[in-house]
């Protein structure tokens, strides 16, 4: 997580509205009228295209094999 992102908006007057437990840092800027969640990715995980890039990989081994035939 950009942490000096996250200290510089704090420092600005942003808030800090995260939930305890939710992995996401929740910021408010100072006039409400704006919010950003910075989400933290895990380094390796896997990513949530992970399934679709699985099927779509599997889709184009089938077809290929097809086509050899």
């Amino acid at each position: 997580m950009p942490r000096h992102l996250t200290e510089y908006l704090l420092a600005a007057g942003w808030s800090n509205r995260s939930v305890p437990g939710y992995p996401h840092v929740l910021l408010e800027s100072p006039d409400q009228q704006r919010h950003l969640t910075l989400e933290q990715r895990l380094v390796g995980a896997a990513s949530a295209d992970a399934p679709a890039a699985a099927a779509a990989a599997a889709a184009a081994a089938a077809a290929a094999a097809a086509a050899a035939r």
